[in-house]
């Protein structure tokens, strides 16, 4: 009896398949199977992002919009350096902080950023296991450890130098509803979960 009901099940299961994809067929075009309606389009352009390697033009683009104050982009912080040492040369990796709130640590970012050092600052963040980003003492410890130019430093976290960059970028994420961390966007593309409906 429940050989049947399974057997049952797997019958309008398949039957439930085929017409979907037949309903599917006739409304789409074989470029929608290739990238589906999903993949939401932005333009990487508006986004400001921390370089995470060489910079090169001509190369892909891949954003990680991130946080540092979140527990899952510290999960992938290690999956995302390996694929920067992987594809170095072949790919620009940008790292770009999304949050509502802005602290301190934000404006250490941008003015290690003017230096190139922002990888190395993060790295060595996401190394020590976090630090409170609202104390700009203990992140101009951190500075002075990757060798970054103390003077400039501090007088581009005093200037707020490209601070309007992370709100610009931040209000068009917000726009484009993408409120949470991490996020992947490669060559403008970032894939969402299909509609429920």
């Amino acid at each position: 009896m429940q050989k049947g009901r399974f057997y049952l099940r797997q019958i309008k299961s398949e039957n439930r398949r085929k017409e979907f994809t037949d309903s599917v067929s006739k409304f789409y075009t074989i470029k929608n199977y290739l990238r589906p309606d999903y993949f939401q389009t932005l333009d990487d352009q508006i986004i400001f992002g921390f370089g995470m390697n060489e910079i090169k033009e001509n190369r892909m683009n891949v954003f990680i919009i991130s946080n540092p104050n979140c527990p899952s982009c510290s999960n992938v912080f290690d999956d995302f350096t390996s694929l920067i040492e992987k594809y170095n040369k072949k790919v620009n990796f940008k790292f770009s902080y999304l949050d509502s709130y802005y602290p301190n640590g934000a404006l250490a970012f941008t003015a290690a950023n003017r230096q190139g050092k922002f990888a190395e600052l993060y790295r060595l963040i996401h190394q020590n296991g976090g630090v409170n980003l609202d104390s700009l003492s203990c992140i101009i410890e951190l500075a002075k450890e990757v060798g970054i130019n103390m003077v400039n430093f501090e007088r581009d976290v005093i200037d707020m130098v490209d601070f309007d960059e992370l709100l610009k970028t931040r209000d068009y994420l917000f726009n484009n509803e993408i409120f949470e961390t991490p996020v992947f966007i490669i060559n403008n593309l970032i894939l969402k979960e299909p509609p429920c409906d």
